[in-house]
């Protein structure tokens, strides 16, 4: 047993257990990276409220970033492109998206796009169909 304490935390397990053939490399493997993974959420704030130093407004976009508020925004890409900058990632890390209900493949073409216009030296951000209805992004940085 393996234990995370998030989505994308769970999918580097999971991709580790699917890429290897012996389960001892594997444990060493998922145990060698969990503590790199950083998660993220965008969402959309319920209330005005004050949380972590940020101030946010009802209907704003929030991005958590391992669960402290650290972006707000009046539109995803930007919010995005925010947390991601918080995150402080390098040339080396890999960004997978896991896509909300909310949010068309076109959406989320569009901040694939705004995330390698920005961060360059980043290879091209995953996409995944999450599903999940109140998260816009669930956000792996690894």
């Amino acid at each position: 047993m393996v234990e995370t304490v998030s989505i994308p935390q769970g999918s580097v397990a999971l991709h580790h257990i699917m890429n290897e053939t012996e389960m001892d490399d594997v444990l060493q493997s998922i145990e060698s990276e969990l503590d790199g993974v950083k998660s993220g959420e965008i969402t959309r704030a319920v209330r005005d409220a004050s949380m972590d130093g940020v101030a946010v407004r009802e209907g704003q976009y929030i991005g958590l970033l391992d669960g402290s508020l650290v972006a707000t925004g009046d539109g995803l890409q930007e919010t995005l492109l925010d947390l991601i900058g918080k995150a402080e990632v390098t040339g080396d890390n890999h960004i997978r998206l896991f896509r909300g209900v909310m949010v068309s493949e076109s959406d989320a073409d569009d901040c694939v796009e705004a995330i390698q216009n920005v961060y360059d030296a980043l290879e091209t951000p995953e996409v995944v169909y999450g599903g999940q209805p109140h998260y816009d992004f669930i956000i792996s940085i690894e």
